[in-house]
């Protein structure tokens, strides 16, 4: 009898552990001709670099009990360094200010995470059968980026960015993995719209 409830509190315990998620980014996938004459620093803090996010779904039924551990803060550096050197290939990247002069800096200082599966009609009609696993779901995700952007030596402002990522597909055929893909396409949009964002203020300084 002992044996038995150990090996339960074992099962369960396995089953509270935290689900990990290491979301991959695909960077700037776009050519992009240069700022011309523009200079560039991007500063990703170490523990910006090294966030881990860990939560539970923030909608729908899916995982609902569940935690994630979220790895977001390395491909979210990568994704942006991409995008800034896509734009000013002679870019300085690094985790402290260098102090030297620069068109555009930037600095990134807190990410928040939101993902999940609408499922709500999918799940509603489960009883259905059939139609229910037939019945399209989206795993989704937003992303929010908080940084400082300065032009020129200019004033710091705060900025923030919000990336979003969505995958419709059949009830029948989701996955875990889905979520991850849904977070990664998120943080390549946030990434990108910082990106525009610092460029857009610099062409318009």
């Amino acid at each position: 009898m002992k044996g038995i409830v150990a090996l339960c509190l074992v099962a369960l315990l396995a089953g509270c552990s935290a689900k990990q998620v290491r979301p991959e980014v695909s960077g700037s996938t776009i050519y992009r001709t240069p700022i011309e004459g523009a200079t560039a620093q991007l500063v990703l803090p170490q523990d910006f670099q090294r966030k881990v996010v860990t939560q539970k779904p923030s909608f729908g039924k899916a995982w609902s009990i569940f935690d994630f551990e979220v790895h977001v803060g390395e491909p979210l550096s990568k994704a942006i360094a991409s995008d800034i050197r896509a734009r000013i290939p002679t870019a300085r990247i690094g985790d402290t200010s260098d102090g030297k002069p620069a068109s555009i800096r930037i600095s990134t200082t807190s990410v928040a995470l939101e993902f999940g599966v609408d499922d709500e009609k999918a799940t509603g009609f489960w009883r259905s059968g059939i139609v229910g696993l037939a019945t399209d779901v989206i795993p989704a995700a937003k992303v929010t980026v908080r940084a400082s952007l300065s032009i020129e030596g200019g004033p710091e402002k705060q900025v923030d960015v919000t990336g979003l990522g969505a995958i419709p597909m059949a009830y029948a055929y989701l996955e875990q993995s889905d979520i991850t893909k849904a977070i990664g396409l998120a943080i390549d949009d946030a990434a990108n719209k910082l990106g525009a964002m610092a460029e857009a203020d610099y062409r318009n300084k």
